[in-house]
């Protein structure tokens, strides 16, 4: 029996901005009917694939958002709004700070990146679930259980870039067919894909709210040569974002080597999809990428890449430290910011700002993601469920290495198998680091091996201040030379005559090499996992400086 589901809730689309003025809307997640457990985030290809009501009401209920007027609080426009343009209040937390450099809410290059993110995508979720209960409303009474129960189901969607470097197949169509209700009947209909554009309201458009992109809709990869998906999928799949993914994910052993350090860092890897996904246009420029609806599907994938590190390092799951932040729309740069300092414009109930250690559990929002049922498994088990998940979907495929000597002597134990221990590889990445205001932001800075592109590093155009740093791992370019089948002191000496750097703009030129650039050759010994269960080992590493010298022949 489908359990009791209120119909009337106080906030949904189409509420006056000044209700949510005079009291901060509360991001606790979709609320979950009596009798029910949290939610799964599920993959979109997925949630496409298995069709039905769930998928009927997802794209209602996007469309609906997106065709809500733009002075909604919870309308598409409003908390895409959020992250840069129009630079606007939200939530009420007051005017921003003038002469900021960054005028958005959201933080990027520093530790806030991914707890600020998490919030923002529960508040999407909170609102594309209310248009999906209401939407629901509209079916046949016969009808009416079924899609209930699914709205009730539904959650914000992940595109896993990681899996399948390629843009979701649905973002590439522009109509859909569903299931609607028309005049009283459910009837097959071809639809307006939300997910293919997103149209600006006029209003934005007229300057109503301020500064803001004059182009009429989102676009993606447009222009001369390139089209929709076929230049994204090409470019994303020059990057390694399976084994970027699988090296942030088991290398880092602190919250601030996993989102930006010494491995190649989750911020960087959600800054080369932003690149990639659209050619740039508005999802590679942070002041209009959240009007994109790629966004949304992009960092619930960050935010279920965090959840797993989290539950396979729960001892180091936030960042302890304090540091001197960036500027945003209500903080002026150079802040003390700590894991308790306030993620505008995010409340949580009784008028209370979210902090980063109110959102550092999925627990507090009522969803999950595979293999993190919080609800029916104790943290050591989701620890084992997040390691075992991570080398199935991200770990190099492993083949049974070659055994040291012969079997076991005849009459052992009946079915018994000799153990074989991983054999260590040894591994090299290209260290960078660069003062982002020495670079011309948004960026890319190039790595090449004998004069070909052997890995790049993403530079977005904000923060304008602070470093950037990533290892890439030059597994590819190395293995396909033969490098790694050298002798150590051999290998070394050839990887360092041929290894290179450049920093390319976005219009492909070459721009000066920045003498602070840092370029280090990082050498590692990895001890392959011995099952699913287990993790590589990597040993300390062996670093030798290199000068950047001439740009290499592209």
């Amino acid at each position: 029996m489908l359990p009791t589901i209120a119909t009337a809730t106080a906030l949904v689309l189409g509420l006056a901005s000044p209700a949510l003025g005079q009291n901060p809307y509360a991001i606790t997640g979709v609320s979950v009917p009596r009798g029910w457990t949290p939610q799964l985030r599920e993959d979109i290809n997925d949630l496409q694939r298995a069709g039905g009501p769930k998928w009927d009401l997802y794209v209602q209920a996007l469309s609906a958002m997106q065709e809500s007027n733009a002075v909604d609080p919870l309308s598409y426009f409003q908390i895409s709004g959020i992250h840069g343009m129009p630079y606007t209040q939200w939530n009420n937390t007051g005017a921003g700070i003038q002469g900021n450099s960054w005028m958005g809410y959201c933080p990027h290059g520093e530790d806030l990146f991914l707890p600020w993110h998490r919030p923002y995508v529960v508040l999407f979720e909170q609102s594309l679930v209310e248009a999906a209960r209401r939407i629901a409303l509209r079916y046949p009474a016969q009808d009416q259980p079924r899609y209930r129960a699914a709205a009730e189901q539904l959650r914000s969607p992940y595109w896993d870039w990681a899996t399948d470097s390629r843009v979701p197949p649905v973002t590439t169509q522009q109509q859909l067919t569903i299931n609607v209700t028309v005049n009283g009947a459910v009837q097959a209909r071809s639809v307006r894909n939300p997910l293919w554009s997103y149209q600006m309201p006029q209003q934005a458009l007229n300057g109503q709210f301020g500064t803001f992109d004059r182009r009429p809709n989102t676009i993606r990869c447009v222009g001369n040569g390139i089209r929709y998906p076929d230049t994204a999928d090409m470019r994303l799949a020059s990057r390694q974002f399976k084994s970027w993914s699988y090296d942030a994910l088991t290398r880092a052993r602190s919250f601030a080597d996993f989102t930006s350090g010494a491995s190649i860092g989750l911020e960087n890897i959600h800054n080369a999809v932003h690149v990639d996904a659209a050619c740039g246009n508005q999802f590679g420029n942070p002041n209009v990428a959240a009007f994109d609806p790629l966004f949304m599907l992009h960092h619930t994938n960050v935010d279920r890449l965090w959840a797993y590190w989290q539950a396979m390092n729960p001892s180091q799951d936030m960042f302890q430290n304090s540091y001197r932040g960036g500027a945003r729309f209500s903080t002026p740069g150079g802040t003390t910011i700590t894991s308790r300092s306030p993620l505008q414009p995010f409340y949580g109930n009784d008028r209370v700002v979210h902090t980063s250690e109110s959102v550092r559990s999925i627990r507090s929002f009522n969803y999950a993601y595979r293999g993190l049922e919080y609800w029916n498994t104790n943290a050591e088990q989701m620890r084992q469920n997040a390691v075992r998940l991570i080398n199935q979907m991200y770990g190099p495929v492993r083949s049974p290495p070659p055994m040291s000597g012969p079997p076991g002597p005849p009459g052992g134990p009946p079915g018994s198998v000799p153990v074989i221990e991983p054999v260590p590889k040894r591994r090299y990445f290209a260290r960078i680091s660069a003062d982002r205001e020495d670079l011309p932001r948004p960026c890319q800075i190039e790595i090449f091996y004998n004069n070909k592109r052997a890995s790049s590093l993403a530079v977005l155009a904000i923060p304008e201040t602070g470093k950037v740093a990533a290892g890439l791992p030059l597994d590819e370019a190395l293995e396909a030379d033969g490098v790694t089948e050298l002798p150590v002191n051999e290998a070394r000496a050839r990887i360092l005559k041929s290894l290179r750097i450049q920093v390319t703009k976005t219009d492909g030129t070459v721009a000066p090499t920045p003498e602070k650039l840092q370029l280090v050759l990082e050498e590692v010994m990895v001890t392959p996992p011995r099952s699913d269960a287990d993790l590589p080992k990597f040993s300390s590493p062996i670093l030798t400086p290199i000068t950047p010298g001439e740009k290499p022949k592209a």
